[in-house]
């Protein structure tokens, strides 16, 4: 097994991989960084206190979510720069190819295994980002909208 802290670096270069193929720029690519660091690091701290990796990726996912909103606010932009660059390290890729290597090899038991295990990260990622922006809109106070007078 690679050193976690190794792994989180790792994640983070991948998600500036991404940034940089997304075309983004400026300093949103040292957020997309550390949006990478943020998650996997999470993920990795999450394994030594949670059971199960479904809630890993819930736990990561929701810490991710919550900083792309609190940056998106801060910033005054949309939070899907920092969440989707933040959340490469954290797609199930290798649960997705042992899936399909025992389709491939016609193993269905094996298969229908991996691929729910598969379902139930994609289920904990999506459920995570739910949670972080249920919890942003709960903490965040709704502002009423002006409406724009005209002055004579």
């Amino acid at each position: 097994m690679i050193d976690p802290v190794l792994q989180t670096i790792m994640g983070a270069f991948g998600s500036l991989g991404f940034a940089l193929l997304f075309r983004v720029r400026g300093k949103f690519l040292i957020i997309a960084f550390l949006g990478g660091l943020l998650s996997w690091g999470t993920y990795c701290i999450a394994g030594n206190f949670v059971g199960h990796e479904a809630l890993q990726y819930l736990v990561a996912t929701t810490v991710l979510t919550l900083y792309s909103e609190a940056l998106a606010r801060l910033l005054r932009c949309p939070s899907t720069i920092m969440l989707v660059t933040g959340w490469i390290p954290l797609i199930p890729g290798g649960a997705l190819y042992y899936s399909i290597s025992a389709l491939v090899q016609d193993n269905m038991a094996v298969f229908v295994d991996r691929i729910l295990h598969t379902f139930l990260l994609m289920i904990a990622m999506s459920a995570g980002v739910l949670i972080g922006m249920t919890l942003v809109h709960f903490i965040t106070p709704l502002r009423p909208h002006r409406k724009h007078e005209k002055q004579a």
